[in-house]
Order: C-alpha cells, then structure tokens, then sequence
C-alpha cells in the first residue's frame, strides 16, 4: 500500500484520508449501535457469550479500519515534513 500512496499526489492523498476516515466512523457507529441495541434490549444478559464474541469482532473491524487512514497519513506527515 505504501508504493501506491507515494504515486498520488497530496490532494488525492487528503482525499483518501477522508474517505477512509468516513469508512471508519461508519464502520464504528455500525458497531455501536448493535452494541447499544444488545445493551438496551437486555439481549447481552440471556446470551452473553455471543455478546462477547460481538464486541470482539467490533474491536477487530475497528482496528482494521484503522490501518488505512493510519498509512495515509503518515504519508502526508512524510510529505509535509520533507515540504
């Protein structure tokens, strides 16, 4: 991924960095809601393995969708370093 980043120019990396950060928060409201659904409805009491295992996978597809914006921009860091 990095030898793709260091092609685009800094306007396409900010674009990406926006979109990759709005993947992450709808990725994390996603989340949270079906958390928060579990909590509401009392769900998490009568089946709590499986709402564990629920916030295991949110906590995994969280930090997965970190990894993107994470390397964008450390990219533009880079950049603006050197600029």
């Amino acid at each position: 991924m990095a030898n793709d980043l260091t092609s685009l120019s800094t306007h396409a990396l900010r674009a990406k960095l926006k979109s990759t950060q709005a993947i992450q928060r709808t990725v994390a409201g996603i989340i949270a809601a079906i958390v928060l659904a579990w909590i509401v409805l009392g769900y998490w009491r009568t089946n709590t393995p499986v709402f564990i295992s629920t916030m295991a996978m949110g906590i995994a597809a969280i930090a997965a969708t970190s990894t993107a914006p994470r390397a964008v921009q450390a990219e533009i860091a880079r950049r603006d370093a050197a600029a």
